[in-house]
């Protein structure tokens, strides 16, 4: 069984105002603001992330995500990505011997969050085996 990363996940524009909020991303790529998170119109570009899973004809597998978070930075400040969630969730069935596996989460955003293009120096990890 293979997996290969085609998308990244990225949660577009967002603002903030003195308190801290989260933006929902879903697996199937929409988002939801809470807190002192708006979405402003111009949304930037948002996607979950996107695997294509291979490997023997009508096997299923399992999905395990990170159970911790990961850390995105920009500068000094930084953010935490929480809470991932998949479509298939749990296992997968590789009919016709590939899926396409999407992973979504949830960005936790602090009290007047510096503006920035944040990033993460290490991509979170999604794992694939056989059942």
């Amino acid at each position: 069984i293979s997996i290969k990363k085609t998308v990244d996940m990225k949660f577009g524009n967002v603002a903030v105002n003195a308190n801290a909020g989260t933006v929902v991303l879903s697996s199937e790529g929409t988002r939801t603001a809470s807190g002192g998170v708006t979405l402003p119109a111009t949304s930037g570009t948002f996607a979950a992330a996107e695997f294509t899973i291979a490997g023997a004809e009508n096997y299923t597998y399992s999905i395990t995500l990170p159970s911790t978070p990961t850390t995105v930075t920009t500068g000094t400040d930084n953010m935490t990505v929480t809470a991932f969630t998949s479509n298939p969730a749990g296992t997968g069935t590789l009919t016709g011997g590939t899926q396409t596996l999407k992973v979504g989460a949830t960005l936790n955003v602090g009290a007047k969050q510096a503006a920035g293009k944040y990033t993460s120096a290490t991509p979170f990890t999604v794992t694939v085996n056989y059942n």
